[in-house]
This record gives C-alpha cells, sequence and structure tokens, in this order.
C-alpha cells in the first residue's frame, strides 16, 4: 500500500513551496492529497479523510481567508484535528519554515500559529526545522 498524506494547500505565494515538497515527497513514493491546490472546504475534507497523515506549511499571510472568517490553513488545521480525535493511526505535522521572518507574520496569522502551538498533543508535530520531511 503506498503512503500517502495531505498536504496544505494556500495562496500562489504560498503554494511555490507546496508545490516543491510535493515533488520531493512524490519522488519518495507517497501520494500526495490534493493533487492541485484549491480550496474547496468539503473537497479536503474528503480528501484528508483519505490518508494516514497530514502535513500543515504555515506562512507570513493569514490569507486566504474564507467565507467563514477563518484562514484556508486553520480550516485545513481544523480538518486535520478532527481526523487525530476520529483515528487514533492518524499523524499531523506542523511546520514552520526557519526561512518565516517574525516581524512579517501578520498579527492574525500570528494568533493562529500560537493557537497551533498551544494545542499540540498526541500523534502532532510542530517543527521550525530546515525541512518538515
Amino acid at each position: 500500500m503506498t503512503p500517502s498524506l495531505f498536504l496544505s494547500t494556500g495562496n500562489e505565494t504560498q503554494d511555490t513551496l507546496r508545490s516543491e515538497l510535493a515533488v520531493v515527497l512524490t519522488r519518495a513514493g507517497m501520494a500526495v492529497f490534493p493533487l492541485v491546490s484549491h480550496s474547496n472546504i468539503a473537497l479536503l475534507e474528503e480528501e484528508i479523510k483519505k490518508v494516514n497523515c497530514s502535513v500543515h506549511l504555515l506562512h507570513p499571510q493569514f490569507e486566504p481567508v474564507l467565507e467563514n472568517g477563518k484562514s484556508l490553513a486553520n480550516q485545513q488545521f481544523l480538518l486535520a484535528k478532527a481526523q487525530l480525535e476520529q483515528r487514533s493511526s492518524f499523524k499531523m505535522v506542523v511546520w514552520l519554515p526557519p526561512s518565516t521572518v517574525a516581524s512579517a507574520i501578520e498579527p492574525a496569522q500570528q494568533a493562529f500559529i500560537n493557537d497551533v502551538r498551544n494545542s499540540i498533543g498526541s500523534n502532532t508535530i510542530f517543527s521550525t526545522a530546515a525541512s518538515p520531511i
């Protein structure tokens, strides 16, 4: 069985890093979902149910913001947290690239990052290492 993972999506600028990481993971023999970056929450929820693990890339920007006022990153994080609660075998990695300059992080995004750090529990890793893998 091919290992599979959910790789969070974002805006065009954020998806450059996502695309690079997706290539590395695919070459390593992993199935990466979603195949194409998008913000359809219902579809993202279905895709995250197919995988064993999720990787969430954090960026300095709070955007894109959804109709409910939450950022896309926040919504995807909540979807993964739900999987952690439903499946004991599910794993989550949250990665804040070390190249992210603290002073460049938008206040709303900093609040989200703080919430993520404060909610780390079983089967979850928060990393600022040079690479999430």
